[in-house]
């Protein structure tokens, strides 16, 4: 009787060390997986930041090329649908500052200025 009962506690205890080894092993995977996520995610943040640095550096020297510059005309809310229909006319342009003309400005603040309604964008 003594003898199986020391057979079952025995084989209980080796069942509880293989358990054991399986929840570490388990863990250990765990572990991999984790780090080579991590590892994908960094590499993945690296090839992003490289491709935004070259298309920033192809931006820039497209523009220097282009001599392409934003500007900004700030006119009245009555203005806006013929200015975005027909264009900008200088025979319909009142007397400014400088004479007869259509003004614009390279800083959006400077034409809002001129702007009786909310800020409206209007691109062809």
């Amino acid at each position: 009787m003594e003898r199986q009962e020391l057979s079952r506690t025995y084989l209980a205890h080796h069942e509880l060390e293989s358990d054991f080894i399986i929840i570490i092993i388990i863990i250990i995977i765990i572990v991999i997986i984790v780090v080579v996520i991590i590892i994908v995610i960094v590499i993945v943040i690296i090839i992003i930041n490289d491709m935004l640095v070259k298309g920033q550096a192809v931006m820039q020297e497209a523009r220097a090329d282009s001599h392409e510059t934003w500007l900004f005309h700030g006119a009245h809310k009555t203005c806006i649908e013929l200015i975005a229909a027909k264009g900008f006319d200088i025979r319909v342009s009142r007397h400014g500052m400088l004479g007869q003309g259509t003004y614009f400005a390279n800083c959006s603040a400077y034409s809002d200025r001129y702007v009786d309604a909310l800020p409206v964008l209007i691109c062809p």
